[in-house]
C-alpha cells in the first residue's frame, strides 16, 4: 500500500496544493503526510477525493519496518 507522499508525489501535486485544498497550512498536511492516522475521518475523505484515491488506501495504511 502506497502512503500519501507516495500517491501525492506520482500525481505531481504538490504539499501546497493539498493543505490549501484543506484549508489548512502547509506544516499541518506534512503532519497528516507522517501520521495519517491523526486526521479525522472528514479530512482523510477530503484528502482521498482530491488525489483521485479511495479513503482506504490512505487512511489505512500497512506497518511500515
Amino acid at each position: 500500500m502506497k502512503t500519501i507522499e507516495e500517491i501525492r508525489k506520482n500525481k505531481g501535486i504538490s504539499k501546497v496544493a493539498v493543505a490549501r485544498h484543506l484549508g489548512v497550512s502547509r506544516p499541518c498536511y506534512s503532519r497528516y503526510e507522517n501520521d495519517p492516522s491523526t486526521m479525522r475521518i472528514e479530512t482523510a475523505k477530503k484528502v482521498a477525493e482530491f488525489l483521485g484515491v479511495d479513503v482506504q488506501d490512505i487512511f489505512f495504511i500497512s506497518d511500515r519496518k
